[in-house]
């Protein structure tokens, strides 16, 4: 019960917080439903930024609605959307309609029109679009996999396939079966 009381008023702590330092923004919303049926706790309009060990800005992820659920640490999301961030600068923005998050934040469910989108910001570097029906991100692995039908837009062309691997530090995608697509150089 005492653990439980720390992590409401911790998480009180973050929303007052964020209500504080973000003005511009929406504020957010705690809820706190503690029925027998359910224990789980909701933000309303959110907002949350993962850092690495040195402070670096990994990802963030902003949605309508997030629910963790108390006993198993998962957190369900409504219309998320993820900046993936590479050497400080935004390289992949992820989103769709739901998702959930794993207790330890390293591996993140997409689904429902799931639209991904990389930033060529870089020389040489294409822009490229991808949608699915669901993707499942894995952080630590800096890996995005989809098992769905995938198409992939970009500068010179449209690839789809089933199902597709990608290797977010090699920039590369790897569609697994099924695979059409157009050049236009």
């Amino acid at each position: 019960m005492r653990l439980k009381t720390l992590f409401v008023l911790l998480l009180l702590g973050v929303t007052i917080i964020l209500a504080v330092m973000l003005p511009q923004q929406e504020q957010s919303k705690l809820i706190i439903e503690n029925t027998p049926e359910s224990n789980s706790y909701s933000l309303q309009q959110f907002s949350l930024t993962v850092m690495n060990a040195q402070g670096v800005k990994t990802y963030t992820i902003e949605g309508d609605e997030l629910i963790q659920d108390e006993v198993s640490g998962e957190s369900a999301m409504t219309n998320p959307s993820s900046i993936i961030y590479r050497n400080q600068n935004k390289e992949w923005k992820i989103d769709s309609r739901k998702g959930f998050i794993n207790n330890d934040q390293s591996h993140i469910t997409l689904s429902d029109q799931v639209h991904a989108e990389r930033y060529g910001e870089r020389q040489n570097q294409q822009n490229i679009k991808i949608d699915t029906m669901s993707l499942e991100i894995f952080l630590d692995e800096n890996r995005i996999v989809s098992d769905e039908k995938v198409i992939i837009t970009h500068d010179s062309g449209k690839l789809s396939g089933t199902g597709m691997v990608a290797d977010l530090k090699s920039n590369t995608i790897k569609l697994n079966a099924d695979v059409k697509g157009f050049y236009a150089p």
